[in-house]
């Protein structure tokens, strides 16, 4: 009985997923076909930079539909309740005045309240790697070192979605000034001003560097 019962669920929310993906107009499912069909991040990032505040905000809204519903298929566990809830409000708060906004914004600006708080609820339900793969890897996983999030402040080796467990990494291209995802860690006088974005959603043009 139990089994029939996770099947029901994995099925409604798998069909939850597709039908949000439904909601999407054509220009965006091509531009993310676009992204996909890039072989490296700098490339997709540059696709993506000439995008409009609305297309790139409803870019990264698909992303999120389109990995949500991978993982209602292929996870051992579906998305939970809150898990689904979380990735909802960050949805709605990814919008296109947040993504106009975000180069020249202070962290202090009620712009970015809602979207704080969403990345701060995805916490508490997701690992950093997990978010990593809603907010921060647009298209599918990255598979070059290039696209690494991760560098081991040692041996400056290079890991894809998360710091294995004992490793002291840098966080790469993340750790935006005017972004509460990144929390006190960051070292603002790091930065590096990057023209093609990083960061969460690839909003931030400075990132500074931060240590897990």
């Amino acid at each position: 009985m139990k089994k029939i019962q996770l099947l029901a669920v994995t099925a409604f929310l798998l069909l939850s997923s597709l039908t949000a993906l439904g909601q999407y107009s054509q220009t965006v499912v091509n531009n993310y076909a676009t992204v996909n069909s890039k072989g490296s991040v700098a490339e997709r990032k540059l696709f993506v930079a000439g995008l409009t505040d609305s297309e790139t905000a409803e870019l990264w809204r698909y992303h999120i539909d389109q990995r949500a519903a991978y993982w209602n298929q292929n996870a051992i566990t579906p998305l939970t309740n809150d898990q689904t809830a979380a990735l909802a409000a960050l949805k709605s708060a990814l919008t296109s005045t947040v993504v106009n906004s975000a180069e020249t914004l202070a962290e202090t600006d009620s712009t970015f309240d809602d979207l704080n708080a969403a990345l701060e609820e995805l916490t508490r339900h997701f690992t950093e790697a997990q978010i990593a793969e809603f907010t921060e890897i647009l298209g599918s996983a990255p598979s070059t070192l290039e696209d690494a999030i991760y560098q081991d402040q040692s041996t400056n080796e290079f890991y894809a979605l998360q710091c294995p467990r004992g490793k002291i990494c840098w966080r790469m291209c993340d750790c935006a000034v005017t972004s509460l995802f990144c929390g006190s860690g960051c070292m603002a006088n790091a930065c590096t001003a990057k023209a093609e974005g990083c960061g969460c959603f690839w909003l931030w043009s400075c990132s500074g560097l931060r240590i897990r």
